[in-house]
């Protein structure tokens, strides 16, 4: 009996420790994955599985991270959207009767022989992939639906020299493609019954899309379209409001001191000039004339750093929406600099050697462009959130959609936002947009920018909610500034009038 339970004593032992060491390796084996999974998964890996399903990019246990957080959100946003309110009661207010005499806002540009319809305002380049069909149509029907604002009345004699109060657009994709016949086939179709696919010479797959196709896009639209007053560059998931944004092209072509204009929402940033993919230092989500990001990377650009000696800091515009004036775009697209990014997508086509950030890359080219030829550029800074939508909330109240003062909604994805959005768009308007100038680099009321360009300019939009008075003109409303707190000394208050 003794032997007995002493040989069953330490068989129960045994399988204890053989449990522990199994649940040992168990936390272990855990640990190990959630740390590949999380802390060595960049988020391009979401894209690189899911749309190009490439699981060797980033390794099988990163993909499984990513589809399962992705599912994850799905079903969470289903939850919510079952408790939202129903998406036609969103922006349902009476819709103003259009004049039969009034043309759309925004339509194709004319592809096959460029120019020669009269010139626009600005010719918006919407990147897009191959395979989204369905966002090209709905911007279609929301442009078809935009009417363009009557031509204001101008004093006798300088009505000759405006721009057309109109618009052109064309659908952005790269000559380099890596899809099936089938879906080619469907392209092709699709090219045959709208004629406002513009085709430049890029890579159309991850991750070199985005950057080489905006790049391509103003390389080509300063030729294509040397009768356009502005070029604007938007992304295929953004709605612009077009009659806002006319409006503001306008006031900005008669009122603003120069006619080299970069306009959006800003950020600043670095870009180290020794590696072709440059961009450099902390990405803040404030815009001018906040500071906060300014000063930490200006500490960034101290001694020993890991941003010493690079440019800036600088301002670029949101991928969003970035509007160039022509002249800038034809000084920014022939450089150098250009010259030499363009390079990296055809001489480097196994990707060792890349930019992929598009919009401060393209930020940095005006920067740079500006200084080389002592620009008189001028800066129009948008205020995020307040003048844009980065998404809307279908499932919260009416505060988070589009209104009056909105220029853009970003990540439009699915039909049923793509319509709310557009019922917004149409029904909303800024009548009167106006300006106001800082001081770029010194004194009390700057944005406090010391590397600006010698020789530019600071302006941000006011917002319609900090205006007092009111009074109808020919344009639809003439705005005066009613709040002392706004005219500082040394600002610039400009409008329409």
């Amino acid at each position: 009996m003794v032997a007995s339970s002493g040989t069953e004593h330490e068989g129960r032992a045994r399988r204890g420790s053989r449990r522990r060491l199994n649940f040992g390796l168990g936390i272990f084996v855990g640990l190990l994955f959630v740390g590949t999974s999380v802390g060595q998964c960049p988020p391009s890996c979401s894209k690189l599985c899911l749309a190009a399903e490439r699981p060797k990019a980033c390794g099988p246990r990163c993909c499984s991270y990513w589809r399962n957080l992705d599912s994850q959100l799905e079903a969470e946003h289903a939850a919510n959207v079952k408790r939202a309110r129903p998406p036609h009661l969103l922006c349902a207010e009476p819709l103003a009767a259009a004049s039969a005499a009034s043309p759309p806002a925004v339509q194709p540009a004319n592809l096959m022989h460029p120019g020669s319809d009269g010139g626009a305002l600005f010719t918006i380049g919407i990147i897009s992939t191959p395979k989204r069909h369905e966002r090209r149509s709905w911007i279609r029907e929301y442009f078809r639906a935009a009417a363009g604002p009557l031509t204001p009345a101008m004093e006798p004699g300088r009505a000759g020299s405006l721009p057309p109060m109109r618009a052109t657009y064309a659908f952005v994709l790269g000559s380099r493609r890596q899809l099936s016949a089938k879906r080619e086939q469907k392209l092709a179709a699709e090219r045959a019954r709208y004629p406002d696919i513009l085709e430049v010479d890029a890579r159309d797959y991850l991750p070199y899309a985005v950057a080489e196709k905006t790049l391509g896009w103003l390389r080509q639209a300063y030729r294509l379209f040397p009768r356009s007053a502005y070029i604007a560059k938007a992304d295929d998931d953004t709605l612009v409001h077009v009659t806002n944004l006319m409006r503001d092209l306008f006031v900005a072509h008669v009122r603003l001191p120069s006619s080299y204009l970069y306009y959006g929402v800003m950020r600043y940033r670095l870009w180290d000039r020794s590696r072709p993919n440059g961009a450099c230092g902390v990405r803040g989500e404030d815009c001018p004339p906040s500071r906060k990001t300014l000063r930490i990377l200006r500490r960034e650009l101290e001694p020993m750093e890991h941003c010493a000696g690079s440019a800036g800091p600088y301002l670029f515009t949101d991928g969003s929406l970035g509007v160039m004036s022509h002249r800038l775009l034809s000084l920014v697209a022939t450089g150098e600099a250009a010259e030499q990014f363009a390079s990296l997508s055809t001489r480097n086509a196994n990707g060792t050697s890349a930019w992929l950030h598009e919009d401060a890359g393209i930020g940095y080219l005006v920067y740079n462009a500006s200084q080389l030829h002592s620009l008189p550029i001028s800066y129009v800074s948008l205020h995020a959130w307040h003048q844009n939508r980065y998404w809307v909330d279908l499932v919260g109240n009416e505060g988070g959609l589009p209104d009056n003062e909105t220029m853009f909604v970003h990540r439009v994805k699915t039909l049923e936002v793509a319509r709310v959005v557009t019922r917004c768009l149409l029904r909303r308007e800024l009548m009167q947009p106006q300006f106001i100038e800082w001081n770029c680099s010194r004194g009390s009321n700057a944005w406090r920018w010391d590397r600006r360009p010698p020789r530019a300019r600071c302006f941000t939009k006011i917002r319609e909610k900090r205006l007092s008075v009111v009074r109808q003109s020919a344009f639809g409303s003439d705005i005066t500034v009613g709040n002392a707190s706004i005219r500082r000394p040394g600002q610039l208050i400009l409008s329409l009038r």
